[in-house]
C-alpha cells in the first residue's frame, strides 16, 4: 500500500467509479508535434490553447505530492495557504537541492 497526499473517500460506494468515464483519443503517435502546432496557433490566434496551463500546472503539483508522501512513507497533509507539508522531511524534498556551485538566481 501507498500513501496518500489526502485522506481516501471512504464514503465511495465500493465498485462505483471515482468520476464518470472520458473518452481515448489519440494522437496517432504525433502528440510532441500537435501540441507544439496548437501552442503556435493560438499564439497567431490568440484563443486558448487545447491543454490549460493551470490543469498541467496542478497535475504536476500533485504527482509531486504523491511521489514526496511515498518517499516519506507515510500521508501526509497539505496548507495551501502557506505551500508547505506537515512533515519536516517532505518540506525538504519539495524544495530544489543544486550541487555546488550551482544556485538558482534570487530574482
Amino acid at each position: 500500500n501507498f500513501p496518500y497526499c489526502y485522506p481516501c473517500d471512504n464514503e465511495r460506494k465500493p465498485n462505483t467509479p471515482r468520476m464518470e468515464a472520458v473518452e481515448k483519443k489519440t494522437g496517432g503517435g504525433k502528440g510532441l508535434y500537435l501540441h507544439a502546432g496548437n501552442m503556435l496557433e493560438c499564439m497567431r490566434s490568440r484563443q486558448l490553447p487545447n491543454a490549460d496551463i493551470a490543469i498541467g500546472a496542478e497535475v504536476a503539483k500533485l504527482s509531486h505530492m504523491a511521489n514526496i508522501s511515498c518517499r516519506v512513507g507515510s500521508a501526509l497533509n497539505w496548507d495551501n495557504e502557506t505551500g508547505t507539508f506537515d512533515n519536516p522531511e517532505a518540506n525538504r524534498l519539495a524544495k530544489a537541492h543544486y550541487r555546488e556551485p550551482w544556485k538558482l538566481p534570487k530574482l
